[in-house]
């Protein structure tokens, strides 16, 4: 059997979405998933759409502590590259967990 090592770059189409926690607030639970960016924080994509102020006007800080204390997923999809045969098992390099789908 031979390896094939494949390469993908993975830096477009990621959403984060909390997972647990207990201070969500609704806006956030019911937006459903945010458009993310990775390499990234969760505090950049909360920002850029809009669901948090700026942490660093007036006690906006504070009032955001519960996104430290919320487990976030951040999820992604991609097509395998031509020629991959069935039953491919994916690896991730970082701290995420891979899925072997198919």
């Amino acid at each position: 059997m031979t390896n094939t090592r494949i390469s993908t770059e993975l830096h477009h189409g990621w959403t984060a979405e909390p997972v647990v926690g207990a201070q969500i607030p609704a806006a956030v639970r019911e937006h459903g998933p945010i458009p993310a960016t990775v390499p990234g924080t969760v505090h950049t994509d909360l920002l850029a759409a809009g669901l948090i102020a700026d942490p660093y006007l007036g006690t906006n800080e504070k009032l955001q502590e519960w996104i430290g204390s919320t487990s976030w997923r951040y999820t992604t999809s991609f097509d395998a590259p031509a020629g991959t045969p069935s039953g491919s098992t994916w690896c991730s390099r970082g701290s995420t967990r891979s899925r072997r789908s198919g």
